[in-house]
């Protein structure tokens, strides 16, 4: 089990040193604006229950793999009041394990539309499925 575990960690570890080589050749726009869309569709499905509290108890953070332009900030402000039916006030973090993408955490949920939260999605599959097979 130790193996398994310790071999998990290095499949994450390279996968996430790949997907850093591979971004890293795209422009840098590439590591926010595709992701935009995603994060406020994600925002839209949550239960009506969760998206009325997103933003009544504290300010929203919402963390990139890089400083946003402010034109990233407006169109991220566009698509969450979109989603959320109303405008959507939040701060701004940055986080360069994310590799790509976005996430906003609020006090009510967290929504991830992100590189980095796809692929511990993925190493998590991984060794799920690794530990059914042993």
């Amino acid at each position: 089990a130790a193996a398994a575990a310790a071999e998990s960690d290095r499949a994450a570890e390279l996968a996430v040193d790949i997907a850093s080589k591979l971004i890293a050749r795209l422009p840098d726009s590439a590591r926010v604006d595709g992701f935009i869309d995603g994060l406020a569709e994600a925002l839209a499905s949550l239960p009506e229950s969760s998206r009325d509290g997103i933003g009544g108890t504290g300010r929203p953070r919402l963390t990139a793999p890089r400083e946003l332009s402010s034109q990233e900030a407006q169109s991220c402000r566009d698509a969450f009041a979109r989603a959320l039916g109303r405008p959507l006030d939040f701060a701004v973090a940055t986080d360069p394990d994310l590799i790509a993408g976005l996430e906003l955490e609020t006090s009510h949920a967290v929504v991830r539309n992100s590189l980095r939260s796809d692929l511990n999605r993925i190493v998590e599959e991984l060794s799920r499925h690794d530990r059914v097979q042993h």
